[in-house]
């Protein structure tokens, strides 16, 4: 079941300075709300994805458990929008050449010669 389907889960999605912040809030399981709900960033990263939104890396992220009570029923997830530029990507240093190893060569076994004396 998707988050958004569910009408009782609270979804807050705002963007602001390059970062996507979203917010949950689940209701605890009761006789009012019978689902029992397991959220995490994985969820809320395919939640961005049917949005439309896309980000670049993840900042803050969190766990939501309504199996309880005592569990958590509120989470905040904040993605960063901005794409890390690689120092690697604006500077390219060239390595030096080097010569291609090659097979040492053998030189060939003398064959060992005898006299053939008579006698």
């Amino acid at each position: 079941m998707k988050i958004e389907e569910i009408d009782q889960i609270v979804v807050d999605i705002c963007e602001e300075n390059d970062t996507i912040i979203c917010k949950l809030v689940v209701p605890a399981v009761s006789s009012y709300f019978p689902h029992r709900v397991l959220i995490g960033t994985k969820d809320i990263a395919a939640l961005l994805a049917r949005k439309g939104l896309t980000y670049s890396s993840i900042i803050t992220e969190s766990k939501i458990n309504n199996k309880s009570e005592d569990s958590n029923l509120r989470g905040t997830w904040v993605f960063s929008t901005k794409v890390p530029v690689k120092a690697e990507s604006l500077i390219k240093v060239e390595k030096p050449s080097r010569k291609k190893p090659t097979a040492k060569s053998r030189s060939a076994k003398k064959v060992k010669t005898t006299k053939i004396t008579k006698e």
